[in-house]
């Protein structure tokens, strides 16, 4: 079940994707990422803040490959809009009711990460933004059992205000396979580094709903 959680204003939703999500999306990126050619021909890191091993396009097999994807993510891009409308939180000229045909993705991209690989803190373009992981090292939970004090190896982390006293700045998530956080597009984030062998696979895409373009 989604879980909604809300840190210091934007809203970000906590879900995980089916199994079949996310053994498919690692086919996809096993056969790629092994591939030296393949990844250079589907290289998307230029249009990215990332340092990181390899950021490539996600090259779908077909398109009934790639519709059962879209289709699974556009029901949790609408269960997330459907959440902010209670909350009251769409602009009000354009706060409707929207079908799957009312989701649009602007960039599906995979993250393949390495030990010393980090994402410094960005935002992205559309209105929403997400992220499924797919694969994490195996030492990554001994990590952050032996960092002491705000642990942080590999984790994502929200950002959003001013540091003050009494109020909450940053939101961390340690990512596990199978997890989809939904966020707002210009929610600053970023990917601290991790030292373990092995990779921190990820899927990122960002979400435009063109209705809320008309919004005035």
């Amino acid at each position: 079940m989604a879980e909604f959680v809300k840190p210091f204003g934007p809203w970000i939703m906590v879900d995980t994707v089916s199994d079949a999500m996310v053994t498919r999306l690692n086919e996809i990126g096993d056969q790629v990422l092994a591939d030296e050619r393949a990844s250079a021909s589907l290289d998307w890191s230029h249009h990215l803040a990332g340092n990181v091993d390899k950021e490539i396009l996600v090259p779908f097999t077909g398109e009934a490959d790639r519709d059962r994807v879209l289709a699974e993510l556009k029901g949790k891009v609408l269960q997330y809009y459907e959440r902010l409308l209670a909350e009251d939180v769409v602009p009000s000229s354009r706060a409707q009711a929207i079908a799957q045909d009312g989701v649009r993705f602007e960039g599906m991209w995979m993250v393949s990460q390495r030990a010393g690989d980090f994402n410094p803190a960005h935002m992205h373009g559309g209105d929403f933004s997400g992220v499924v992981y797919l694969r994490m090292p195996a030492g990554l939970e001994a990590e952050w059992e032996a960092e002491d004090h705000y642990p942080s190896a590999g984790i994502i982390e929200f950002i959003d205000g001013r540091p003050n006293r009494f109020g909450r700045t940053g939101y961390r998530v340690r990512p596990r396979p199978g997890m989809l956080l939904l966020f707002p597009a210009w929610l600053l984030h970023t990917v601290y580094p991790f030292r373990s062998p092995g990779e921190r696979r990820s899927m990122s895409f960002n979400v435009v709903l063109p209705h809320l373009s008309l919004a005035v």
